[in-house]
């Protein structure tokens, strides 16, 4: 039974994030450079399945606005 493309394309992606060390947030572009290689191999390649994934920035802005959120109710209160 051959392989659908989304299943060659999840494991090549898999391939390039083990060859560059498993960085954490570069998902999409294993993701997008793992279905170019397997388009440029033949034409049964569909087009590029999108999956969802949360950009490093947004998950580091998220953290930062909880973080000052917590520690401004922990804050002691000034007597007037």
């Amino acid at each position: 039974m051959t392989e659908s493309v989304y299943e060659r394309v999840k494991k090549r992606a898999y391939e390039i994030w083990e060859d560059e060390g498993r960085p954490w947030g570069r998902d999409m572009l294993h993701w997008e450079r793992a279905h170019q290689e397997i388009a440029a191999e033949g034409e049964d390649a569909a087009p590029p399945i999108r999956v969802a994934s949360v950009e490093t920035s947004d998950i580091v802005a998220s953290n930062v606005a909880v973080k000052a959120k917590a520690s401004a109710k922990r804050a002691p209160r000034k007597a007037v």
